[in-house]
């Protein structure tokens, strides 16, 4: 992984022939893994208005963070940076030494795969939708042991749309967007088995002034 060194920028700089991201929100999520006994946290920076890319924060060490940084139309990063200058920071300047050209391999799934509108949920007395994200096909499912995304939403922030971070699932989203606008509560995938694996569960959910920058010559969306 690169290690970021004094390239949080605090002050106004030109972005002029730059490729701009805006995140204007904050997500902590608790992630619970199968074999976690502790859930971990982790922070989605996102636009409310435009879900085709977003910013994933946790923890790589007691003094650092991992960011992975994900455009579905193609570009990524997986960088770390000192905690304190992450959390003091309002722009992260982008350096093509560690930008990639992105492509999901697995968008020809989506002719195998649906959203499918279940009963709604009650959290914390709160009436929520519940979608599944599963294969069309019971029987192959069955067969590959594939599984299931569930995602529960909060429909009432009408105006954000839904956190994606599984490439297929927002692929699917764009072409049909059967998905309602809102804010994600919480999301997991179900194993052919019945288990729950990578559970995420909303617990804060606040305004954010985030912005990346990432240099035109790396700017792989144009190709």
């Amino acid at each position: 992984m690169n290690t970021l060194k004094f390239l949080f920028l605090f002050i106004s700089i030109s972005v002029f022939s730059q490729k701009t991201y805006t995140f204007d929100y904050c997500l902590t999520y608790e992630h619970t893994r199968k074999a976690d006994t502790i859930p971990q946290e982790v922070f989605y920076y996102i636009n409310s208005k435009e879900n085709s890319y977003n910013l994933m924060v946790k923890e790589h060490d007691k003094l650092t963070y991992a960011l992975i940084f994900l455009d579905q139309n193609g570009i990524a990063f997986t960088v770390s940076a000192k905690k304190s200058d992450f959390n003091q920071a309002v722009l992260f300047n982008a350096s093509c030494d560690y930008i990639s050209n992105y492509e999901n391999e697995y968008k020809y799934q989506i002719k195998n795969y649906d959203y499918y509108h279940l009963k709604d949920t009650l959290m914390e007395g709160q009436k929520l939708q519940h979608y599944v994200y599963k294969a069309v096909n019971p029987r192959k499912e069955k067969r590959k042991k594939w599984s299931r995304l569930h995602y529960v939403i909060d429909t009432s922030f009408s105006e954000t749309k839904p956190l994606l971070e599984n490439a297929t699932a927002y692929e699917d989203w764009k072409k049909n967007s059967v998905l309602p606008n809102g804010i994600v509560k919480e999301f997991y995938y179900k194993t052919s088995t019945g288990e729950i694996e990578g559970d995420h569960k909303l617990v804060e959910f606040q305004k954010a002034d985030f912005k990346i920058v990432v240099p035109k010559a790396c700017d792989y969306t144009k190709n």
